[in-house]
């Protein structure tokens, strides 16, 4: 369990990285957005990362979770 977590924070990690990267390079942009909403009776997170660059959107690690 604990492999598959670290793998993920790994992978999360370096996006940011590439992120970064591109936004100093003063040709983009990278945002970290969270939103909470109801789904029925379900209450639930969603997070991603965006990347803005070469006047594109990309997001990446989109996680989506139960928290009700």
């Amino acid at each position: 369990m604990w492999g598959d977590t670290m793998k993920k924070i790994a992978k999360t990690l370096a996006l940011v990285t590439i992120g970064v990267a591109i936004g100093r390079a003063g040709k983009g942009k990278i945002n970290h957005f969270i939103t909470k909403y109801r789904e029925g009776e379900n209450l639930k997170a969603e997070a991603w990362i965006q990347v803005d660059a070469l006047g594109k959107s990309f997001c990446f690690s989109k996680k989506s979770i139960d928290i009700s």
